[in-house]
């Protein structure tokens, strides 16, 4: 809700100086993702094959299972969309994530930007180590994600932190049924 509200803000002149005085970090990754990000997007669904005005949508059970929501949550979110009437946009969450989300384990925010791990025992989490996230093996990528690690945890000092890895019997069978 918060990303949707900061992107509408951005691109409505009215509210474009009241977002880069009260959100200063949102309005610089809005301009970023202005100056690059749109024409990033695009490349990749040309590269993938996928033209704009032929995207197939997904709808009721099929969407929410692929966008990776926890369903109640989901459920939350419509309710307050209709209530608004908005939209409200989601990037697709981390499907290994989805019970973790459910059972109560924080989501990443706008501070943390580490990838997260779509393999083995930290399949979901965001690794504090990148080499065990989705960057795995990308000398560059892992090297640039764990100085960023670094730095949120030093400039966000008691609001994220490490903690060490724990494992039930559900989780452990979990991430042998999804490989």
């Amino acid at each position: 809700c918060v990303f949707f509200l900061a992107f509408s803000y951005y691109f409505a002149p009215d509210h474009r100086t009241v977002l880069e005085l009260y959100a200063p970090d949102m309005f610089e990754y809005m301009n970023k993702l202005e100056k690059g990000g749109f024409e990033k997007i695009s490349e990749s669904l040309k590269k993938e094959g996928v033209e704009k005005d032929r995207i197939d949508v997904l709808k009721g059970e099929k969407a929410l299972k692929a966008s990776g929501l926890v369903p109640e949550h989901a459920d939350a979110f419509k309710k307050i969309a209709r209530e608004l009437n908005t939209y409200i946009l989601f990037r697709p969450v981390n499907k290994l994530a989805t019970n973790l989300i459910k059972s109560g384990v924080a989501t990443k925010g706008l501070n943390v930007h580490g990838k997260s791990s779509d393999w083995g025992p930290v399949a979901g989490y965001i690794p504090f180590d990148q080499d065990l996230s989705k960057k795995h093996g990308q000398q560059l990528a892992v090297e640039k994600g764990n100085l960023e690690n670094k730095k949120s945890i030093t400039e966000h000092e008691g609001e994220i932190g490490k903690i060490p890895l724990k494992l039930d019997h559900l989780r452990i069978e979990e991430l042998k049924e999804n490989g």
